[in-house]
């Protein structure tokens, strides 16, 4: 067992990852890890160290620590990573393990030319101060000859104790789980998650997304500066500002032509100002039931790599499509049906609004629209406008008591690479869905097979979480008993 060293007959060795301790992100660690390794072209190796979802710590090969380093620049979920010299169940144990190192291994870090600092530092439990002095003690004349530096150190070696398996339930009498002595190569991009963090953003609503989710969604839709990344539910922008962070080229669209507008003189370009970020490609207002992206032809936007969107449905903000509302059809098929509707030759007879004084420009009226079509829409959306290869990442709303796999949406251009949950209460969650788009739709290939078995599942959505029957998917239907 050569944990932390060369595997046998291949360069690199195995590096260990500290992750952030959110239990809200830990299905996110994995699919993080593996989208950034494909970013930087490198093979995801990754393992556990324990079994539990609470653990920390997981094994990922890398080539060398240059590697490390730009992985470490995209992974928000990272602490830190570290160069394991020695592990084992006690601190005597790892004091052998690294006395008995060749010089070839540890002389880069060890030698006399070095400043350096060490660490001790507990996962599961705090250590006190004097124990921290007495484990430090253990470790005196373990090898590194260089200078103590504790503003500014070449090196920063850490004593790492997991205590996993005490975390719940606690138990102070538990020896630890393992004890790794290491070397600091770099931390993670955790701190990105406070640079973009929604309290400082100039322009937000009530649905924006928090910077940590947006991060996680901008690595699996794999943004850098060679891509192009839209979002058909854009908002306030909250996952393409993330997008641009990373350097990747953006377009957004809304079917509210206010929340692109911005209030106030504030706009969704302004968060983009102020980060320095690349301000988005187009902006515009688009119903995607009725899509006015197109690949070919006049006013052709350029294919994108990947979709990005957190769809509204129906909790804070519902989802709607263009067209009137079921009471108005009504009102209008009375009139006709009375004969008080005005004829063509009268509508043509009238005098052009725009001619008038304060004219102001119609947008379309908009009316509710269930969730299950919303998925529908944006399949179809993508089967148009993502590259083979491309990905469709979006947020899938569950409700906790009734949710199964056959809710997941399924196409057959469409492979399924991850399903990672966030809880949002007892009731509902939502569920970061990453697919790869491996191949063209066929002529006449329906979008609609995908969500057979799972529509009813989505039927009443809102209406379940809030416990509220004025939210029933009903009022979305249209005369003639169909849902719109």
């Amino acid at each position: 067992k050569k944990k932390g060293m060369e595997a046998s007959g291949e360069e690199g060795r195995e590096y260990l990852l500290y992750f952030t301790f959110k239990p809200k992100q830990y299905g996110f660690r994995a699919p993080e890890v593996e989208s950034v390794c494909k970013l930087i072209g490198m093979p995801c190796r990754m393992r556990w160290t324990a079994t539990g979802e609470e653990c920390p710590f997981a094994w990922l090969w890398f080539p060398n620590d240059d590697k490390v380093k730009e992985f470490g620049k995209r992974a928000t979920t990272v602490r830190f990573i570290f160069d394991v010299f020695g592990e084992g169940p006690t601190y005597a144990d790892v004091y052998k393990t690294v006395k008995a190192l060749p010089r070839d291994r540890t002389h880069p870090y060890f030698g006399k030319d070095t400043t350096f600092k060490v660490i001790v530092h507990a996962f599961g439990r705090s250590i006190a101060k004097d124990d921290q002095k007495r484990i430090m003690d253990i470790y005196y004349d373990v090898g590194v000859e260089g200078t103590v530096n504790l503003k500014q150190p070449d090196q920063t070696f850490w004593i790492l104790v997991d205590y996993t398996h005490s975390v719940c339930p606690h138990d102070p009498e538990l020896p630890p789980l393992n004890v790794y002595f290491c070397r600091q190569v770099t931390a993670g991009a955790n701190h990105d998650v406070s640079k973009l963090e929604l309290k400082k953003r100039k322009y937000i609503s009530t649905t924006s997304m928090s910077s940590d989710l947006s991060l996680l969604v901008a690595n699996q839709a794999l943004a850098d500066s060679s891509k192009i990344i839209y979002d058909p539910f854009t908002g306030t922008g909250s996952i393409l500002v993330a997008a641009a962070h990373f350097g990747a080229k953006t377009i957004g669209s809304d079917i509210d032509i206010r929340v692109l507008r911005g209030k106030g003189g504030v706009t969704i370009l302004d968060n983009f100002d102020q980060y320095g970020f690349d301000r988005p490609l187009t902006l515009f207002r688009q119903d995607i039931g009725n899509p006015v992206f197109r690949r070919h032809g006049r006013g052709a936007l350029p294919p994108v790599d990947a979709i990005v969107c957190d769809p509204p449905y129906g909790i804070r903000a519902g989802a709607r499509e263009t067209g009137l509302k079921r009471q108005k059809l009504e009102n209008r098929a009375r009139e006709e049906e009375e004969g008080g509707g005005r004829g063509e030759e009268e509508k043509m007879g009238e005098e052009d609004p725009k001619e008038k004084e304060g004219y102001q420009p119609h947008f379309p009226a908009t009316r509710p629209v269930p969730v299950s079509k919303v998925i529908n829409n944006l399949f179809s959306l993508a089967l148009t406008a993502v590259k083979v290869d491309g990905r469709l990442c979006f947020w899938l709303p569950t409700y906790i008591e009734s949710y199964h796999e056959g809710q997941i949406p399924r196409h057959p251009c469409f492979t399924l690479l991850s399903n990672s949950e966030d809880k949002v209460t007892t009731r509902w969650s939502r569920r970061l869905l990453t697919y790869v788009k491996h191949r063209e739709a066929e002529p006449n290939e329906s979008v609609e097979a995908f969500m057979i078995g799972a529509e009813e599942s989505f039927k009443d959505f809102a209406a379940k979480v809030l416990n509220d029957p004025l939210r029933s998917d009903d009022r979305c239907a249209v005369p003639g008993g169909k849902t719109s």
